[in-house]
C-alpha cells in the first residue's frame, strides 16, 4: 500500500508530453526493434518518467510503461493531428487495433535521410 501512494504522489508531479506523430508506439526497451506495448495516436497525452536514453524517453500511460522516440513527443498538444483534422475520413477508414499497430510501426521505423540496417 505505501508503495502505490508513494508512486501517485510521485506521477502526479511528473512533466506531461504529447504525442505530435499520426501513430506512435510505446517499447518494452530503448529500441525502435523491441516488443511494442501499445501504440497510440497523435495527441495523446504520456507522462515522463526519464529523460532522454539513447534517443527515447521513459513513459507512463495507464498501466503502460516503456520507452518512445523522444522527437515523437512535444511540451503542448499538437494542432496538426491528422485524426482531428481530417475526422470523418479516419472514421471512414475504420482502422483497427491492427492497421494503426502497423501504421505505428512504420512511423517508428522510418528515418527521414536515413537507411536502416
Amino acid at each position: 500500500m505505501l508503495g502505490s501512494s508513494s508512486y501517485a504522489k510521485k506521477s502526479k508531479h511528473m512533466p506531461v508530453r504529447y504525442l505530435n506523430k499520426i501513430y506512435g508506439q510505446i517499447h518494452q526497451n530503448a529500441s525502435r526493434f523491441s516488443r511494442v506495448v501499445s501504440t497510440f495516436e497523435c495527441g495523446q497525452p504520456f507522462k515522463v518518467a526519464s529523460g532522454d536514453d539513447r534517443g527515447f524517453t521513459k513513459v507512463i500511460y495507464a498501466s503502460y510503461e516503456g520507452f518512445i522516440l523522444t522527437n515523437h513527443l512535444s511540451k503542448s498538444r499538437p494542432k496538426d493531428c491528422w485524426q482531428d483534422e481530417y475526422r470523418k475520413y479516419f472514421d471512414f477508414m475504420n482502422l483497427g487495433i491492427s492497421e494503426m499497430h502497423h501504421w505505428g510501426r512504420l512511423q517508428d521505423l522510418f528515418l527521414e535521410g536515413e537507411v536502416m540496417p
